[in-house]
């Protein structure tokens, strides 16, 4: 083998393959773990992974819906964060080292 065979084999199991596979896998295990889709709709989306792997996993991944939390305009944001509670004794915690 000479290197110019070595390095384009590496270069496509590194920079295609190995992307290409790790793809197919986030989405197989993001339809499994995703609670968001009702049971039938999650067969056919591993149907359709499995039966056309990177293109169905690409069109899963587009068409998935955001797991991000979306803000209402009407709930209260908080701009200060909470303080924390003292100790049940009622001393500051510099004072309950010292004693």
């Amino acid at each position: 083998m000479n290197i110019s065979h070595i390095f384009w084999q590496s270069f496509w199991i590194l920079l295609v393959w190995v992307p290409l596979v790790l793809l197919w896998a986030i989405a197989l295990f993001d339809i499994f773990f995703r609670n968001t889709e009702p049971g039938i709709k999650k067969l056919g989306w591993v149907v359709l992974v499995l039966v056309i792997p990177y293109v169905g996993a690409v069109i899963y991944l587009l068409r998935r819906e955001s797991s991000r939390v979306e803000h209402h305009d009407d709930a209260p944001v908080r701009s200060t964060p909470r303080r924390r509670s003292t100790p049940s004794s009622g001393r500051q915690p510099s004072t309950m080292l010292a004693s």
